[in-house]
């Protein structure tokens, strides 16, 4: 049996801290249905918070003049 990583996210109390975490081991190839298992949350959700994670990103790389 496998051990969730974070009972806060089984509950829901996700930090944006804790949630780039997530994000972030996503972004480093880790399976998006065993980390939707680990945390106790959809793969919709992941995905969401992914997508949201990286336009986020894309906008503060955008050079200002």
């Amino acid at each position: 049996m496998r051990v969730r990583k974070s009972a806060a996210l089984a509950r829901g109390a996700r930090s944006a801290k804790c949630k780039a975490g997530v994000v972030l081991e996503l972004l480093r190839g880790t399976d998006l249905e065993s980390t939707s298992r680990n945390y106790g949350v959809t793969t919709a959700t992941l995905s969401q918070g992914r997508d949201a994670f990286l336009a986020a990103g894309a906008e503060g790389l955008k050079i200002r003049q």
